[in-house]
């Protein structure tokens, strides 16, 4: 992939997700018109970054903090073996 391709993928990428979800699809059929392999493209990295950022999402509401950490049963500490250092 050459660098003018790269930005060119990238400028429209920024300007599908700057616009609201319900609008991408048109958009990127009229700006790609013509040119199916940049739809495909800029689309696939659109929906990849939706999948990462509902796994990102879910992952922190999800995970535990510090404060919230639970101390291991000792049965659970005593599978995970002894403490190397």
């Amino acid at each position: 992939m050459t660098a003018e391709r790269w930005r060119q993928i990238e400028t429209l990428f920024h300007a599908a997700h700057e616009r609201p979800a319900a609008e991408r699809e048109a958009f990127l059929d009229r700006a790609c018109a013509g040119d199916p392999t940049l739809r495909a493209e800029v689309g696939s990295l659109l929906a990849n970054e939706a999948l990462a950022g509902d796994f990102l999402e879910s992952d922190a509401k999800s995970s535990r903090g510090p404060e919230q950490a639970v101390a291991p049963t000792p049965g659970e500490a005593a599978q995970a073996g002894p403490e190397r250092r």
